[in-house]
């Protein structure tokens, strides 16, 4: 089950759009994997406002305004040990051939670049909650115009064709609807044959 319970206010964030969608992404497809019998994904958003500089999972946010989105699984949850490492690249708590540990450390990596922060709730066998916050955009905050080399990337995406090739049905699958809305022909495989 899927439930989603979004801020009734919206508040703009400073965000690369497809980078937050990697990150909504990757902790969606790692809450699936938590919950192989099945689950509810809840996925929210909101709006934090910090006076004082607030501890997250590996630094410090600096006083502002931020908006929240978390996401929470009923699933299998994380041990104590596995927190201290599920942000490191290639850590997985996954069998051979079913992860490559990159996940999460995409997800920190995406999280820093924003100047966010991240903090993960779990114990085993009740879940796991992850609550990313980005900072809120401020007046006068505007999207950049776009170079002539990203305007020639733009229309060079509408004239492309695109093989993806990814063993995770659902990571193909979410490729593949994002690039056709970019205007790009798009050919999916699973692996290398």
């Amino acid at each position: 089950e899927i439930v989603t319970v979004f801020a009734r206010e919206k508040e703009p964030i400073r965000a690369d759009q497809g980078l937050i969608g990697q990150v909504l992404v990757n902790l969606a497809v790692n809450a699936r994997d938590a919950m192989p019998d099945g689950g509810k994904l809840t996925i929210e958003t909101g709006h934090e406002s910090f006076a004082d500089p607030t501890p997250h999972q590996f630094g410090t946010l600096a006083p502002g305004e931020y908006g929240a989105m978390i996401v929470s699984d009923t699933g299998s949850g994380i041990t104590k040990e596995e927190m201290s490492h599920i942000f490191e690249p290639f850590f997985t708590t996954k069998p051979l051939g079913k992860g490559t540990g990159l996940g999460l450390s995409v997800v920190f990596g995406i999280i820093q670049q924003h100047e966010g922060g991240i903090r993960c709730e779990s114990k085993p066998g009740k879940g796991s909650r992850f609550v990313v916050y980005i900072p809120a955009a401020k007046p006068g905050d505007e999207l950049p115009a776009p170079s002539t080399e990203e305007a020639a990337g733009t229309a060079l995406s509408q004239a492309s064709t695109i093989l993806i090739v990814e063993d995770n049905d659902d990571v193909r699958q979410i490729a593949r609807d994002v690039l056709s809305r970019a205007g790009c022909s798009v050919l999916l495989a699973r692996d290398g044959e």
